[in-house]
């Protein structure tokens, strides 16, 4: 995951939206105290603020994003005991007590989150 393009809302308290990039798909986030520059690599893992709608997906269907805003459509993969989703070489951390108790880990998911943040 890189830095693809930063727009600053507030420069000197490093407030920005931000997308990030894993050359296939792109994320907008939310981020506070941004301490990256454009084309850096991303070391953490996103958060998502709120997942819902989360729903199993038939394992052919292509893993992406679809932005509206700064909430997003993902079909991605459940990872790390379904905590984190995999989107491409998108990593969101999940609550994944949000997670129907009927999905498991490793399974390809269409959710809804509603803002993803670059802590």
């Amino acid at each position: 995951m890189y830095i693809k393009e930063i727009k600053w809302l507030d420069k000197e308290n490093n407030e920005a939206i931000v997308e990030i990039s894993d050359s296939k798909n792109v994320i907008t986030c939310y981020a506070y105290s941004l301490e990256y520059n454009l084309g850096d690599k991303v070391k953490e893992n996103l958060e998502a603020l709120e997942i819902e709608d989360v729903i199993s997906v038939d394992i052919i269907e292509e893993e992406k994003v679809i932005m509206d805003g700064l909430s997003c459509n993902v079909i991605g993969v459940l990872c790390c005991d379904k905590s984190v989703l995999k989107i491409g070489d998108l990593l969101i951390n999940i609550q994944k007590e949000n997670i129907p108790k009927d999905i498991n880990d490793e399974t390809k998911v269409s959710a809804r989150i509603t803002r993803v943040d670059l802590w």
